[in-house]
């Protein structure tokens, strides 16, 4: 087969496993929409070739057309016996049913968690229960000595505790 597509990428065996299923739920509603324009299933080389050109549009990834027509010719009986049984397997979703979700999920979760959570600023409320702030857990909750482990009221004169060997810094 001489195609725009036979020299591109990685083999069918090298995707990762959530391409792959990508590709083959494409196989499936490619081979519906064929179904449902033509009134009958693919059975030439030519409706092969369409189909597999078509899911080939959908998927961004970098694998050659010969590689996904391979695929699709293993694939098709097992496709066509599914559809005529059991019709779309309910997990796959129309192309414009995944372009929504897509776009509301791109809005949704934004790239960087920097965008999505701005550094956190520690309350006045939390950092007047130390009287000496150690150091930030990973979450970057504060931990130290607390006034009441001091034995003294938040911002008490400190001036009384000179003779016991305590100071302000």
């Amino acid at each position: 087969m001489n195609t725009p597509y036979s020299s591109a990428g990685k083999s069918f065996k090298d995707l990762k496993q959530a391409q792959k299923a990508r590709i083959t739920d494409y196989m499936y509603l490619e081979t519906q929409n064929f179904v449902s324009a033509n009134g009958r299933m693919p059975v030439s080389v030519e409706d092969c070739e369409t189909i597999v050109q078509k899911v080939c549009n959908h998927i961004n990834i970098q694998i050659s057309f010969d590689e996904v027509y391979k695929e699709y010719r293993k694939k098709r009986l097992h496709i066509i016996e599914r559809l005529e049984s059991n019709g779309l397997p309910e997990h796959i979703r129309s192309h414009e049913e995944i372009k929504a979700l897509q776009r509301e999920r791109a809005t949704r979760h934004p790239k960087h968690k920097s965008q999505a959570q701005p550094t956190k600023s520690h309350d006045l409320e939390t950092m007047e229960r130390f009287f000496y702030i150690a150091g930030y857990t990973s979450g970057g909750v504060p931990y130290g000595v607390t006034w009441e482990e001091m034995g003294l009221e938040p911002w008490d004169e400190l001036d009384s505790c000179h003779g016991q060997g305590i100071y302000r810094k």
